[in-house]
């Protein structure tokens, strides 16, 4: 059973860069998550599986400077069902 959906995660991002030791951590933030997904519910097996790719969008401020940030998760489920 294929889905989309949307949600909302709350996101706290540390952020380094390589050549100098400034490190600065944002604040928590609300930030928006774009579903897409697939269920395997097969009625015979006690077992049921999911893959789920999410992807996040955020913006921080870094050395005065306003920068993008994109996350892509992909996620592989096994449930077991009573």
């Amino acid at each position: 059973v294929p889905y989309i959906g949307l949600g909302l995660s709350y996101l706290k991002e540390k952020i380094s860069n390589n050549d100098t030791a400034i490190v600065k951590k944002s604040d928590w933030k609300i930030v928006p998550q774009y579903i897409i997904g697939l269920d395997l519910d097969l009625p015979t097996v006690t077992f049921a599986g999911s893959m789920e790719y999410r992807y996040i969008n955020t913006n921080f401020e870094f050395n005065n400077e306003k920068k993008d940030s994109k996350y892509h998760v992909f996620l592989f489920k096994t449930r077991l069902k009573f």
